[in-house]
């Protein structure tokens, strides 16, 4: 994976035990999202992005946001994917995009939430080779 975060989050997913994901699974024009996600309680699968965001309003006033906005309006991604989120530093700083086009915060995630971001930060640790 392109950064450690990014890294963090497909194996925080996978200790989740409910979202399988895909990684830089397609093109789009002008953006390529970090993953496609299929979620057990969704109807549909999700794009996601992850930035190390601590406010959506950080981001939102970026380059990098309008280009994935274009590119979301260009191909229409509503009319296949449920929904878009934004992963930010951890569980706590993440929001969604509903088709609604409004942008909502996530719920406070549980503890069992925030124990496996632990567990996941561990994880992708770089650890140095052994001399």
């Amino acid at each position: 994976m392109r950064s450690r975060l990014e890294a963090r989050w497909a194996c925080w997913f996978d200790l989740k035990q409910d979202t399988r994901w895909e990684y830089e699974p397609l093109d789009l024009p002008g953006w390529i999202p970090d993953f496609v996600l299929h979620i057990g309680s969704a109807n549909g699968p999700a794009l996601a992005e992850v930035k190390p965001v601590r406010s959506l309003d950080s981001w939102l006033d970026t380059a990098e946001a309008e280009r994935v906005r274009k590119a979301i309006e260009k191909s229409q991604v509503f009319e296949t994917y449920e929904c878009f989120f934004l992963f930010g530093i951890d569980p706590r700083h993440s929001w969604v995009c509903l088709r609604d086009g409004r942008w909502h915060v996530m719920p406070t995630p549980p503890n069992e939430a925030m124990d496996s971001w632990i567990v996941a930060g561990n994880a992708v640790q770089w650890k140095a080779p052994r001399q």
